[in-house]
């Protein structure tokens, strides 16, 4: 077995999130199942009408794993630093923006 380069980047993975919760949610009902039960019954009866049962929320959240691990994602602009200066170099403002566009004092400036 060999892992995949990016592998620290899993938690990013909106598959490992949706898998993560799920798991979440099923070790909570192992482990409280008194306390869930507990909500449950606390839950008014058309909120308990609309949660479908174990089998069909497993089979959810197995769909809703296959399924964001096949899409894919927006990969998010990094943020860039730019800074504006004076006639003498003296830093003035600066601002930190994912587009690269800089706006102080309702100035544009390209970022350096």
């Amino acid at each position: 077995m060999k892992l995949i380069p990016n592998w620290r980047q899993s938690w990013r993975w909106w598959s490992v999130r949706v898998s993560a919760f799920g798991a979440m949610i099923f070790a909570f009902l192992l482990a409280a199942p008194d306390q869930a039960l507990a909500i449950w019954q606390a839950l008014p009866a058309d909120v308990q009408a609309l949660i479908p049962n174990a089998k069909e929320i497993g089979l959810f959240l197995t769909i809703a794993v296959v399924v964001t691990r096949v899409v894919q994602q927006r990969a998010k602009a990094s943020p860039t630093v730019a800074a504006k200066t004076d006639a003498a170099g003296n830093v003035i403002g600066f601002a930190v923006d994912a587009s690269g566009h800089l706006k102080v004092g309702g100035d544009d400036a390209a970022p350096r």
